[in-house]
């Protein structure tokens, strides 16, 4: 027998051999086709839920357009005759008299809406009058107050300071226990030490 026919083939094979390679080589892995029971539908037939939820899409987004047209369509013809009405402006120029100014609380911030068509402003060159008022009346808010007084942000640093030192006792709590819910508390760290006194 030569030892080398196993390896590259080279020599002559042995008897045994060759008889075993033909009995194991019908035992060899064979391709089969795929076998489908005749009940299973190959192509299902696609549903029309997607394109049911696209065009409800579409719809929805037609509606909120529309109202948002109509409303600022509304708004316009607001703007449009409080300008169109001059003696309304100006008494909404002038303050009344008789009317006395609410109380002011100087810890809290105070906005006023300002309407750009009331103040005096230059308007743009070019702008026709009826364009501007056909569009929304642009407003404003403004802050009269705007920096915290001394004692205020006093109070503020002192409370930031006792969160600070709240959040730390609670995250050596925290660490604490997970420390000995894990095991690997080592119970009091003070050890093989002599009392003192």
């Amino acid at each position: 027998m030569n030892d080398d026919y196993l390896w590259d083939r080279t020599g002559e094979p042995d008897p045994q051999i060759q008889q075993l390679e033909q009995v194991l080589g019908t035992l060899g892995y064979q391709t089969r086709p795929l076998e489908l029971p005749a009940r299973v539908r190959i192509g299902r037939r696609r549903t029309f839920f997607p394109r049911l939820a696209i065009a409800a899409a579409v719809a929805t987004m037609l509606v909120g357009g529309a109202f948002w047209l109509l409303l600022h369509k509304q708004t316009a013809l607001v703007g449009l005759e409080s300008v169109s009405n001059p003696q309304a402006v100006e008494k909404l120029k002038t303050a009344p008299e008789n009317v006395a100014p609410p109380p002011k609380d100087k810890g809290v911030h105070e906005y006023t809406i300002v309407n750009a068509a009331l103040e005096n402003k230059p308007k743009g060159r070019g702008v026709r009058k009826n364009l501007m008022t056909g569009n929304k009346q642009f407003r404003t808010l403004r802050a009269r107050e705007t920096e915290l007084t001394a004692r205020h942000r006093a109070e503020a640093e002192a409370a930031k300071e006792q969160l600070m030192l709240a959040l730390s006792v609670a995250s050596a709590k925290l660490s604490l226990a997970q420390k000995k819910a894990q095991g690997t508390y080592p119970g009091s760290l003070i050890r093989n030490q002599h009392k003192i006194g």
